[in-house]
Formats: C-alpha cells, sequence, structure tokens
C-alpha cells in the first residue's frame, strides 16, 4: 500500500510496485496537482507539443533582422535555445529530429509523442499553461 500526501490531500494505493515505480507515481500525481494549482491561479493556456516555442522561436527570428551587429547575434542565440525544446521532445519520442522538425514550421503544429510526426495540436486538444512556461 502507497500513501501519498500533498498539503491536505491523501491518494491511497493498494497493489505492489517497486520503488521506482512508486516515485514516478508521485511525481505524476505532484505534476497533475500542479497544474490544477496552475490554472486556478491563472487560467491562460497555449498550445501543447512545443508549439508555443516554436511560434516564438518563429517569431523572435523574425524580429532579430531589425538589429545589427551584437544585439542579432544575441536574438538568435535566444532564438536557438527556443528551437532546443522542441528537439529534445522529439528525441524523448524517439522519433528522427531534424525530418520531423523541419517537415512543417507552423506555429500550432507541433509534436506529437502518441501519433508519428507533428499534428495539428488545435485538433487534438493538446494544451499547456501560460504559467508553467
Amino acid at each position: 500500500m502507497m500513501m501519498i500526501r500533498w498539503h491536505h490531500s491523501k491518494l491511497i494505493e493498494h497493489g505492489t510496485g517497486n520503488k521506482i515505480m512508486i516515485e514516478k507515481k508521485k511525481r505524476s500525481i505532484h505534476d497533475a496537482f500542479c497544474v490544477a494549482r496552475n490554472l486556478i491561479c491563472n487560467n491562460s493556456t497555449v498550445y501543447g507539443g512545443s508549439a508555443a516555442e516554436v511560434a516564438c522561436s518563429l517569431v523572435v527570428d523574425a524580429a532579430a533582422d531589425k538589429y545589427l551587429g551584437v544585439e542579432q547575434y544575441a536574438i538568435r542565440t535566444f532564438t536557438e535555445a527556443l528551437d532546443f525544446v522542441p528537439m529534445a521532445l522529439v528525441e524523448n519520442s524517439g522519433l528522427q529530429p531534424i525530418e520531423t522538425l523541419s517537415a512543417e514550421n507552423i506555429p500550432f503544429y507541433e509534436i506529437d509523442c502518441n501519433d508519428v510526426g507533428t499534428n495539428d495540436m488545435r485538433e487534438h486538444n493538446v494544451f499547456e499553461t501560460l504559467i508553467g512556461k
């Protein structure tokens, strides 16, 4: 039996499991509580699957053209950092990073870990909390 306490909430689970599985379950439950808290504090959402990072990357990259010299390099470096998030998601999903990310460059079209490649996050109702970004 496993009991997880989180502030004033309790969850009791019956069954067997090794220590790693129990820790994963604890983290998953904690993450779910954090998402619920974030939605209560601020119910603003963005499309999931790293769509927000891609959209920001496209806008920041377009804005970098307005600057010259060192500022432009700094802005483009930030764009590369934003592009790392979908790259990590693709790699963790077991997909081919370069092929998957270069296939589409639409802001709300991003990585679908349950399907193959990219999908429209609007159609799949995949959202993340804005405060969690």
